[in-house]
Order: structure tokens, then C-alpha cells, then sequence
């Protein structure tokens, strides 16, 4: 495995894919869907196609199916079974605008002041734990960062005793990541402490959450479950619908590809499928066009239902949306919009209401989505549109799963920003409205605004969800990383420093971003007064302690290494170098690098053993040969000949390394940089770049 110098330019590209997605779906016309129980919708003859035909030869894989059932989640599903953690651990899926220190800080906040609430209203039942519940968690990475800000959070302020107790639980479609939790070294003390545990739940199906360390099957809890989904409900089917002229009418979609797929579910089609729209109108007859007496009718037969049978519980998520859809149809009128119906994410949080027995939720969830009708009437008629990246993903419609609450008498908070690639929304049931009562849309409106009688008892979360997402923000901090200081690696400039140092600091010392910037650090190390020094000491120790082990080729601990040699702490890079070695296995330049550090402890031996062992790994790798050398015995007869040097540089060019990417440092430059000068200012550390080999010694 090759280790590359160059990879904090994936990080940075990884940002740049991830930009382009969420500028792709500003743009586009999220058509919104809905599954809504036959009979709630008669569909009409009549049909208007849109077609995004790349040739006139393509084979038709789907024909007309409704959004929500087509074949392309078929393909989503195995796409995540058969990747497991790679696609996350690979860089597949783009996630960083959702998985990182800074985010997890500002969710650990908003859910810390949400426990606050609830116990100050002495809502929480103290014999159960409130468990947090996050769907579709992947590699673990953000479960991790969220859950040690919040125990951080939650023990600063109450110590040993907090008044709420909770349980965070891991959960995904399969069970393929379980081994991946179940081992990492990250996750260990919260598995032992037992504030940790997974379950396999679908989303898409599953009712119970069953515990995979602790045997036990989680349903009718005395508390209410909080839910966290990132990057989740774009994951999950939807159904299209648009307006046009006053008509409301759903998406069929039919699916074409090229050439004859004799796997209709290999995710590979998702790379090469064309999809065709056809809008056909659609009629409501529900709720909303039937009189009182109608309603409180249909109200009876729920709850003569439910005592007939009590064991079964009614799923009233299509009828709200057919309630969401009558209220688009006409809150829309004759103007022209596009949206989609999330109805697998509103059945889903039904059946996760249904785990508490009085019928409580909280969800919070980030993605790029809506959540002001505004955005989707600025869509126009517009098909969905898919990005595809390796899996695919839609525009979430926030907005629609705010209505979704509030029709069970809860409230949400949204993200007010407009221009935003990641809005991030938090959702509240606290006093379910009664299953008989009729639904009352009257107080639905474009932003999605909650009465001010529901959200008064969660003053706390309120005013932490306007700092952590209003004021400032994880898209603002995301489009505030963007800036590419990186770019400036080469300039000495104690002024750049301290400007990574502040965003460094914002981001809570986030191990992907220190990475990103590390030569912007180590080529400055020089121009550090001593109090900027100690900073960085403290921020790097903190980044490790944030580190969550996923990317091989962003070998963290290595470049820690990197740091503390830089500083001439050689037993505390030493430290990180033996890390590096047992995350990712033995590398030549790992073991160049610690021969490095005790031959400037003065352990000739340890260094020589280490200069071997890179030899070893790599032959021809000239800098371990010179080192090894200067620690032998020198004798006359081993003056080289200018064969010998010939040789040696032919060795130096060679295409092997070349591909050496790993930094390297040479313990004479810095022993160079000790002896002060006449006209040269003493530093700490000087920087030679090797363009040869595409390295540095420092």
C-alpha cells in the first residue's frame, strides 16, 4: 500500500465532489412523491411524458412504475449490502458534510438541551434509559464523535450523576457493519460502559428494535426515542408529484438503459440508466373534501378497530398524506411546482412512534433537502433529479415531514437558511393529538412555523438549535472549510497558521480537517512563536483523541508523527509512528522515520534495527541507506567512487522512487538549524523539498 504526501488533496477533493452534489440538487426540480394507499388516488387516462433519452436504441428495464416501488432502490439496498463500511472507508459516498467534529458538537448540544427540557418537565421516567436510535449509521465515525460530545457535555455539567440516563444504538438495514463496530478500537469504552449497542433495523420494514449486545428487544419504552438521521431519508423511497395549472399529478418512472441487463438489481446500472417521467393526474378524495360528520365517522372505526384488536396498531401515515397532498394541491393553486413525497421516511417514523407507549419522538436529521415551500415552487416543473455516486440520493423534503408532526400535534425546527447545501431540521412530538380528533390543516403554512404553544415547554432546545444551526451553523462551517489554505502549504507565514489554528479550533480539532491542513502546519513550525506551539500541542492531541480510524490512505497517526518530530519530541513521535504501524501495518518510511527518532535519542542499535526493517520492506530506498551508513563505523576504504555515485544517483531516479510519497526527515538539517547564525534568526525546524522524490526533509 502505497502511502501518498498527497492526500490531504483527496480530502479537499472529497469536498469538491461533495459541493458539486449539493449544488446539483439546488438546482434541480425535486418532483416529490407519494405512496398513497389505493383508493386515495384515482389516476386519470391521461398522461404528459418527459424523457432524459440518451439514445433511441435503449432498452427498457422498468416500464411506468410509481417512484417508491421502481427497481432502482432494489439497487440502492445491494449497492450498501455489498459495499458494507467500504463505501465510506473507499471515499464512495461522499460524507464529511455530515460526519464530522464540528456537526456532532452542534447535534450533542441540541440533544443535551433536549434531555434538559425533558427532565426539567419531569417528562423522563428514571427506571428506563432514553435511547438515541440512529438510523442507517454506515461506518460509525459521526455515532462515535455524537455520542463522546455529548457523555462530554453530559458529565461537565452534571458529573457522575446525570438526571437522565441514555442509551445510544447503532443501527443499519444489515448487519454486514456489525463486526466493523463491534471491533474498532473508538467504540470499545462506550461498549463497555454500556452506553453503547446495535440493532439491525430496516427502515423500510422493521417495527422493534432488537439489541445485538444485550439480547433485548426495544418497544413500548416509558420514554420517548430519539432519532438521529444523517443522510438517511434522501436514501429512501419516495413518490414524485408536481402542479401544473391547478392539477396534481404523481411520477411514473421508466427505467432505460443501453444495452440488455441480465441483473436488473446490479447496482452497477445505477451509472449508466437514462429515466423517463410520465405525469399522470391524479384526483384527491379524502379528508379534506369530507364533511365533520364524515371524518368523526371514520375517527369511530379507527378506535372500534383498535379495541377489537388492540395488539395491532393502525398505520395512519397514508391517509396525513393524502392530508399533505390535498394541502400542497392547494396552497400551490395555479402556480407551477415540483416536489417529493417522503413516504417510506413518514412510515418509518411512524413505526418508530409506535415504540413509545405514549406515542413521544424526536428526530434529529441532516441532509440536503426543503424546508419552505418557497424552494419548491422555485423548482418548477421539473423531474427529480438522482445523483448518482456509486449509490444515489434525492432532495429531502423536510417540509412535508414537518406537516407530518405537526398533523400528531408536534412542531418542528428547521434550518432558515435558503442557500444552504446541508439543512438540518429537528422534529417534536410531545403531546400526540388524539387518533380520533379530526385533522386540522389550518395552521399548516409555507416555513413549516409550530405554534408558539408547542415549542414554549422546549425553550432549551429552541434556543440551542438557533446557535448551533441558525447563527452559526455545520453548512456554514462546511462552506467556511471550503476556503483552501491548503494551497498555501509552501508560504512561511505565522499569520496562515493561526488562521488554520482558529478554524481548526471551530471545528473542535476534527482529525479529517487537521489532515487536510497538516503541511500548512509542518511547514510553519519554524516561523511558531513558543505560546502558537503549545496551542497546536493541545489542538493535536485533541484531533487524536477525535480520530475515528476508517481511511487507510489518510494515515493520521503518521502524520502526527510527522508533528512531534517536527518539534523535536522524539519519544512522542515515536509514540504515533508505532500507532501508524499497528492501524495500517509495517510501511519503509514508518520504520525510516523511527530509526529517524532514536538515532536522534542516541540509540544507535534501535535506529540501525529500524533502518534494516525499511530495507527490508524496500531495497532501494537510498535515504535509509544513507542514514544506516552514518551510523557505521567510518573507514577510508569505504570512500566512494564515482561509480559509486553514479550508481547511486541512477538508484535515486528510479520509477520505484519516485512513488515514494511518505515524508522523511533528516536529523542533520535540524541539527543544522540548532547552530545560530550570524544573519539568520534561530529556528526551530527548516524545510528542503527533494523534488526527486516528491518529498521532504525537514
Amino acid at each position: 500500500m502505497m502511502k501518498k504526501s498527497s492526500v490531504d488533496k483527496e480530502g479537499i477533493e472529497e469536498d469538491r465532489i461533495e459541493v458539486q452534489l449539493m449544488e446539483e440538487h439546488k438546482e434541480e426540480t425535486s418532483s416529490d412523491c407519494d405512496s398513497i394507499v389505493e383508493g386515495l388516488i384515482g389516476c386519470t387516462t391521461t398522461t404528459t411524458t418527459t424523457s432524459c433519452t440518451r439514445k433511441n436504441n435503449e432498452h427498457v428495464l422498468e416500464q411506468g412504475a410509481r417512484f417508491s416501488e421502481s427497481v432502482l432502490w432494489d439497487m440502492m439496498r445491494r449497492f450498501y449490502a455489498d459495499q458494507g463500511v467500504d463505501a465510506w472507508s473507499l471515499g464512495i459516498v461522499p460524507h464529511f458534510i455530515t460526519c464530522n467534529a464540528f456537526i456532532a458538537r452542534s447535534y450533542a448540544k441540541i440533544l443535551q438541551s433536549y434531555l434538559s427540557d425533558l427532565h426539567a418537565k419531569g417528562a423522563v421516567d428514571p427506571s428506563e434509559p432514553v435511547y438515541i436510535v440512529e438510523l442507517g449509521v454506515g461506518s460509525g465515525k459521526f455515532s462515535f464523535l455524537l455520542l463522546k460530545a455529548l457523555v462530554e457535555r453530559m458529565e461537565a455539567m452534571y458529573g457522575d450523576d446525570p438526571p437522565v440516563r441514555f442509551k445510544y444504538v447503532l443501527t443499519d438495514f444489515c448487519e454486514t457493519p456489525f463486526a466493523f463496530w463491534r471491533k474498532h478500537p473508538a467504540l470499545q469504552r462506550y461498549l463497555n460502559a454500556g452506553l453503547l449497542d446495535f440493532a439491525k433495523f430496516d427502515a423500510c420494514q422493521d417495527d422493534a428494535i432488537r439489541l445485538e449486545m444485550c439480547g433485548s428487544v426495544v418497544r413500548n419504552m416509558a420514554n420517548p426515542p430519539i432519532v438521529v438521521a444523517n443522510y438517511l431519508f434522501d436514501t429512501l423511497p419516495a413518490d414524485a408529484y408536481r402542479v401544473k395549472d391547478g392539477v396534481l399529478s404523481h411520477g411514473l418512472l421508466t427505467v432505460k438503459t443501453a444495452t440488455v441487463e441480465r441483473d436488473r438489481t446490479d447496482p452497477a446500472i445505477l451509472n449508466r440508466f437514462s429515466p423517463h417521467w410520465e405525469w399522470d393526474p391524479v384526483s384527491l378524495a379524502g379528508r379534506s373534501e369530507r364533511s365533520k360528520d364524515q371524518q368523526d365517522e371514520q375517527a369511530q372505526q379507527q378506535q372500534e378497530q383498535r379495541q377489537n384488536n388492540p395488539e395491532s396498531t393502525p398505520d395512519e401515515t397514508d391517509s396525513i398524506c393524502h392530508e399533505i397532498l390535498a394541502w400542497y394541491a392547494a396552497h400551490f393553486g395555479k402556480t407551477d411546482a415540483s416536489f417529493l413525497l417522503p413516504t417510506q421516511s413518514l412510515r418509518c417514523l411512524d413505526r418508530l412512534r409506535s415504540l413509545s407507549r405514549t406515542g413521544r419522538l424526536m428526530v434529529l436529521s441532516g441532509d440536503k433537502g426543503q424546508s419552505t415551500t418557497i424552494s419548491l415552487r422555485q423548482n418548477g416543473l421539473c423531474d427529480p433529479h438522482i445523483a448518482v455516486h456509486g449509490s444515489f440520493s434525492l432532495m429531502v423534503n423536510y417540509h412535508a415531514i414537518g406537516l407530518w408532526f405537526q398533523a400528531h400535534g408536534g412542531f418542528a425546527l428547521h434550518c432558515p437558511l435558503e442557500d444552504a447545501s446541508l439543512k438540518v431540521s429537528a422534529f417534536v412530538i410531545e403531546t400526540p393529538s388524539p387518533v380520533d380528533s379530526p385533522l386540522d390543516t389550518t395552521s399548516w403554512n409555507c416555513f413549516g412555523e409550530a405554534a408558539p404553544a408547542l415549542t414554549r415547554p422546549f425553550a432549551g432546545l429552541r434556543l440551542a438549535f438557533a446557535e448551533t444551526v441558525g447563527d452559526f451553523g455545520p453548512d456554514h462551517f462546511f462552506q467556511l472549510q471550503q476556503r483552501e489554505l491548503a494551497d498555501c502549504a509552501a508560504s512561511q507565514d505565522e499569520s496562515l497558521v493561526r488562521a488554520v489554528v482558529a478554524l481548526l479550533q471551530l471545528s473542535d480539532w476534527d482529525a479529517d480537517l487537521v489532515f487536510k491542513y497538516r503541511e500548512v502546519l509542518l511547514n510553519n513550525l519554524g516561523v511558531c512563536n513558543v505560546r502558537l506551539l503549545n496551542d497546536l500541542r493541545r489542538g493535536m492531541e485533541r484531533a487524536w483523541e477525535n480520530y475515528f480510524f476508517l481511511e487507510r490512505e489518510k494515515d493520521f497517526a503518521f502524520e502526527l508523527g510527522r508533528f512531534y518530530y517536527g518539534l523535536q519530541e522524539y519519544q512522542r513521535a515515536l509514540v504515533f509512528y508505532s500507532k501508524s504501524s499497528d492501524l495500517v501495518g509495517k510501511h519503509h518510511v514508518t520504520e525510516h522515520n523511527i530509526g529517524l527518532c532514536h538515532a536522534s535519542l542516541g540509540n544507535r542499535q534501535a535506529a540501525l534495527d529500524r533502518f534494516d526493517s525499511c530495507l527490508r520492506l524496500n531495497p532501494t530506498y537510498v535515504k535509509a541507506s544513507e542514514q544506516r551508513a552514518k551510523l557505521l563505523p567510518r573507514s577510508p576504504c569505504l570512500t566512494p567512487t564515482r561509480r559509486d555515485l553514479i550508481e547511486k544517483e541512477r538508484i535515486a531516479k528510479s520509477p520505484q522512487n519516485s512513488r515514494h510519497v511518505r515524508i522523511s526527515f533528516d536529523p542533520e538539517v535540524i541539527e543544522r538549524a540548532k547552530t545560530p547564525q550570524a544573519s539568520t534568526p534561530l529556528s526551530r525546524c527548516s524545510t528542503v523539498r527533494d523534488i526527486s522524490r516528491g518529498e521532504e526533509l525537514l
